[in-house]
């Protein structure tokens, strides 16, 4: 068992979800990964491009994300799901910087320099599981051009998951 910081890599205070009760200590509980084929499912949101693009996608379901059910979220084609506004999303040489310092209810599973302009990259969306969507990316890396794969499942419940892959 190890604890958590308080704060995260850039000195952020952890934020809690005033809806929901406190009922454990910090502590997080290390699982065993395993190997599993990734792939991008779903429907291509339209946001391939080497530029920054971004659209509104309205949520199967209320999404309860820090106390606000969310029925809406802005997707970006760099890693970005945020809630609430479309403000500041691009990645750029400040990108740390307004994370750090910026009030916006984000889930950043890899909000990197990335683009989704090269051969089958894209962002998709999949929502054929009840009480669950899916925004998965196909992208490349700004920096050596390498393949990027990752997703966040949004769950009704608002929990919420990760997943990256090769």
């Amino acid at each position: 068992v190890l604890a958590a910081t308080a704060t995260d890599l850039l000195g952020s205070p952890r934020r809690d979800d005033s809806a929901t009760p406190n009922t454990g200590d910090i502590a997080y509980y290390e699982t065993s990964m395993t190997a599993e084929p990734y792939s991008a499912t779903g429907t291509s949101l339209g946001l391939s491009s080497v530029h920054f693009r971004d659209t509104s996608y309205t949520l199967p379901f209320p999404f309860p994300f820090l106390g606000i059910d969310q029925t809406t979220v802005e997707v970006s084609n760099q890693g970005l799901l945020q809630f609430g506004s479309a403000s500041w999303m691009w990645w750029d040489s400040n990108a740390s910087q307004r994370l750090h310092s910026e009030r916006y209810n984000r889930i950043t599973a890899m909000w990197q320099d990335i683009h989704t302009g090269g051969a089958d990259d894209g962002v998709f969306v999949d929502e054929s599981i009840a009480d669950q969507v899916t925004f998965s990316w196909n992208a490349t890396s700004n920096l050596d051009d390498a393949d990027v794969r990752f997703a966040v499942t949004l769950h009704r419940s608002g929990e919420f998951d990760f997943h990256y892959g090769t």
